[in-house]
């Protein structure tokens, strides 16, 4: 019995090995630019309020649940000459649209113009404070009129192909900020999201070049079905009301995480 149970262990054990080994050679080559194919995530805004500016003693915390939605529109060409993949996000009970223009080279997703990055909302005694969304945090200027903004030059989202250790620049400096983003792929994980597997690569942004980035970290976990989680914190941001009069500082994290998925 001793030795049936000590082969059933290290049978156990190549299983474990071998997904590991899996999960580490993991390479995706391409991302869905299939029209009609959709991603539904769940979107968590965690506010911990700072008891002061100069204190990190978190007091009281605020929590907001939106459902946002991506899906792929149609295929469109912009200025004349560029073929691109219309991304449209919208978000229930925000009245929020974002359009988000794509296409796929040598190198890999390329994001070649968008509208109207959001805003992160959330209550506070019953009154509703906005402030910049976290698009900030790939140095997107804030659009809400519909206003088409174009990359120069256009970001390259996502390398491929991608496997551990991928890194590459994914926002280049240019005459109007200085900020660098770097992105790269630290490790494979698992990802168990209503009742089906997601083997994804986890990838961290890396700010450069600008200080006021300190504090700020960004994660997505992307598979073959598409980036299926993403977490952001900011360890501190002060949050104003519509004149710029500071309200409080806060710890803000942001988390979304698929729900459901369509693919065309």
């Amino acid at each position: 019995m001793k030795k049936n149970t000590l082969i059933l262990i290290l049978m156990l054990a190549i299983i474990s090995c071998n997904k590991d080994d899996e999960e580490l050679n993991l390479v995706i080559n391409s991302y869905p630019m299939n029209i009609g194919t959709e991603w539904t995530y769940d979107r968590q805004v965690i506010v911990k309020k700072y008891d002061s500016a100069i204190s990190y003693k978190t007091g009281e915390i605020d929590t907001i649940n939106f459902i946002t939605k991506v899906s792929i529109d149609k295929d469109t060409t912009l200025n004349d000459t560029m073929d691109v993949m219309l991304f449209k996000s919208q978000e229930e009970n925000n009245n929020w649209t974002s359009n988000h223009y794509y296409y796929m080279d040598n190198e890999g997703l390329r994001n070649y113009a968008y509208s109207n990055a959001g805003a992160i909302v959330f209550p506070k005694k019953s009154a509703w404070k906005q402030f910049t969304n976290l698009e900030m945090l790939v140095d997107k200027k804030l659009r809400t009129n519909g206003e088409l903004f174009f990359e120069i030059p256009p970001t390259l989202n996502i390398k491929f192909p991608l496997g551990i250790n991928t890194s590459w620049t994914y926002r280049k400096p240019s005459e109007s900020s200085e900020l660098q983003i770097d992105k790269e792929v630290v490790g494979a994980e698992e990802l168990i999201l209503f009742e089906q597997a997601f083997i994804c690569l986890k990838v961290n942004y890396i700010y450069m070049n600008k200080p006021s980035y300190d504090g700020i970290y960004m994660t997505d976990w992307i598979s073959e079905e598409g980036l299926i989680k993403r977490l952001t914190t900011i360890d501190s941001v002060t949050v104003t009301n519509e004149t710029g009069e500071p309200l409080y500082t806060a710890q803000i994290t942001e988390s979304l995480t698929l729900k459901e998925l369509k693919m065309n």
